[in-house]
């Protein structure tokens, strides 16, 4: 994770404890460690995806990568197996900062991942003010 994106969290995090708003930021990448996988071996996807499976049945809002040409397989599976768990208090906030195209508009994201969003967001900034909204 870069140091914008750690910025972001710090951001959320703080917005959080100040609302006194219980708040757990998981990145997909600090699920497990490269120890963790070498151990694991040939068991290391299961281990990843039982992981990850469990952070989304808990979440209550999936911020999603958006960026570049296609959405990361990943990001497509968190978000298609998040879906049918929305509600009013559950959401889907896609974030696309890229410039590079999808499909042949300016703004387009794929068709199924656009609808699944509750918002698209176009920088951190709006990321932000989003999830002020909802805390």
């Amino acid at each position: 994770m870069g140091n914008a994106q750690r910025a972001i969290i710090t951001k959320i995090e703080t917005l959080a404890r100040n609302r006194r708003t219980k708040t757990e930021i998981i990145f997909p990448y600090d699920l497990i460690t490269q120890e963790e996988i070498e151990r694991l071996g040939a068991h290391a996807k299961t281990g990843i995806f039982q992981r990850c499976k469990s952070y989304v049945d808990d979440a209550d809002i999936v911020i999603a990568l958006l960026n570049g040409s296609q959405v990361d397989d990943g990001t497509a599976w968190e978000m298609g197996y998040f879906y049918p768990k929305k509600s009013p208090e559950k959401k889907i906030i896609g974030i696309r900062t890229d410039f590079r195209r999808a499909e042949e508009s300016e703004d387009a994201v794929v068709n199924a991942i656009e609808c699944s969003c509750d918002w698209i967001v176009r920088s951190k900034e709006e990321l932000l003010e989003t999830i002020f909204q909802l805390l």
